[in-house]
């Protein structure tokens, strides 16, 4: 690749092969072995072989067309290059995962001089996409982009807040 700097399409295309190896396998059989991470006051952190299997496959997109850029993984690490850095989790939410529940997806975020540029969240099982470019965030179901507003709320209670939160620590 010829750009020093990818656009929202490179994360695209790292969401469709990380989308290639997570999808098949939600609510399968298909190589369901799990391990544990090791992780301080955290006793179980499930990492799947498609946890690994989908970083990998962003990895080797991102160094085959930015082989100067940085990756930092959940499942693998970190390679340090260079001022721009990927920040890839191949299944945000491996419990659910598991567990065969919806609400999982693959996060790829873009960094340039400890600045984001770009992030995505891609849930194939839905086949739903957000992203943004720092400007403007989108929203794309069944291929169907649309530009997304954010409404600013003045009252805490006129807004919709979800968590996720499965450490005791955290609540």
């Amino acid at each position: 690749m010829t750009n020093i700097f990818p656009d929202i399409y490179f994360l695209h295309k790292l969401a469709d092969v990380a989308d290639a190896e997570t999808l098949p396998r939600f609510r399968s059989h298909i190589d369901l072995e799990i391990q544990t991470k090791l992780k301080k006051n955290v006793s179980f952190d499930p990492v799947t072989i498609a946890d690994k299997a989908a970083e990998y496959a962003m990895r080797k997109m991102i160094t085959e067309y930015y082989p100067d850029h940085s990756i930092m993984g959940e499942e693998f690490g970190a390679i340090e290059n260079g001022e721009i850095r990927w920040i890839l989790d191949p299944i945000d939410g491996t419990r659910p995962y598991l567990l065969g529940i919806p609400v999982w997806g693959t996060l790829i975020g873009l960094e340039h001089n400890d600045k984001m540029c770009l992030g995505m969240l891609s849930q194939p099982f839905t086949n739903e996409r957000f992203w943004s470019d720092g400007e403007s965030t989108f929203h794309q179901y069944n291929k169907v982009q649309k530009k997304l507003k954010i409404q600013r709320n003045k009252k805490i209670s006129e807004a919709i807040l979800h968590i996720n939160c499965t450490s005791s620590n955290l609540i």
